[in-house]
């Protein structure tokens, strides 16, 4: 790597390593490509059928810039970032195939007022893949309530219902009444027709 490469490098390096949320925006803008590469190395054919690499990089970037704002990095060298950013892909990659994973294995009730926001994730196309996080927070934008938002972000993380309750302070059935109306918000979000 040329020089002025390497200075340019060490420079973002350590106003990341400050906070510099700017320094973290430079980086993603000249070394975007980089990244959409790496990570489309590591997905595999059928990964890449599902997620596309700039849907995984702007995950990515949206991370490593919570990591930058909250001052939480200390990067002494380019191998670091690297394996940082790397990290947060692949976390990344488990987050949304354990999403995906949830969906698939709904039963019952669940499945059928689900299937339509499965189908939506899945959707992709060889020309213009759906962006799951886009998907998602569709899902999530659709209900007004907080602790609805959170039933339905421990209900797709796999968690059962009497652990959410819990967590949400409310009744197991209680929880359970919640959820049976946001399958419903969701249902009608995610059906073929209904507008975004």
């Amino acid at each position: 790597m040329p020089e002025y490469q390497v200075s340019r490098m060490q420079d973002l390096l350590q106003r990341i390593s400050a906070g510099d949320r700017e320094a973290a925006a430079e980086l993603a803008v000249q070394y975007g490509p980089r990244i959409r590469r790496r990570i489309a190395g590591k997905l595999g054919p059928r990964l890449r059928r599902i997620f596309d690499s700039q849907d995984i990089l702007s995950t990515v970037l949206r991370r490593l810039d919570i990591f930058v704002a909250e001052n939480r990095l200390d990067i002494a060298s380019e191998g670091q970032l690297w394996a940082l950013i790397m990290a947060i892909a692949n976390r990344a990659v488990i987050d949304k195939l354990r999403i995906l994973r949830r969906l698939e294995m709904a039963e019952g009730a669940d499945r059928l007022d689900t299937e339509g926001m499965r189908r939506r994730l899945l959707d992709t196309h060889d020309d213009s893949p759906q962006e799951v996080e886009v998907e998602l927070e569709r899902a999530f934008i659709s209900l007004p309530d907080e602790t609805d938002r959170t039933i339905l972000w421990f209900w797709l993380s796999g968690m059962e219902h009497r652990q959410t309750s819990m967590l949400v302070g409310l009744t197991p059935a209680a929880t359970r009444k919640r959820w049976e109306r946001i399958r419903g918000r969701l249902r009608e979000v995610f059906s073929v027709g209904v507008p975004a």
